[in-house]
């Protein structure tokens, strides 16, 4: 867990000298959190896209050399 870096920030968080200040600090954290599962959600949905246009191009990868092969038994 040392090098897991929200324990450590929680820790600061729960050092911090005043309430609000550490209201400050757990509402920035939480913030942060939310971008970092936005992030992660795009991060997904981009990786989802890129499996579906590889599948595609693959497709079209084999319809074209089997219309290839039947333009060479064409000649």
């Amino acid at each position: 867990m040392e090098d897991c870096i929200i324990p450590n920030i929680i820790e600061k968080i729960l050092r911090a000298d005043n309430q609000e200040k550490k209201k400050d600090c757990f509402v920035a954290f939480i913030e942060l959190g939310h971008h970092l599962f936005a992030n992660v959600e795009a991060v997904s949905l981009r990786k989802i896209e890129i499996v579906r246009a590889t599948k595609e191009v693959e497709t079209a990868r084999a319809e074209a050399k089997d219309a290839w092969a039947e333009v060479k038994r064409l000649k």
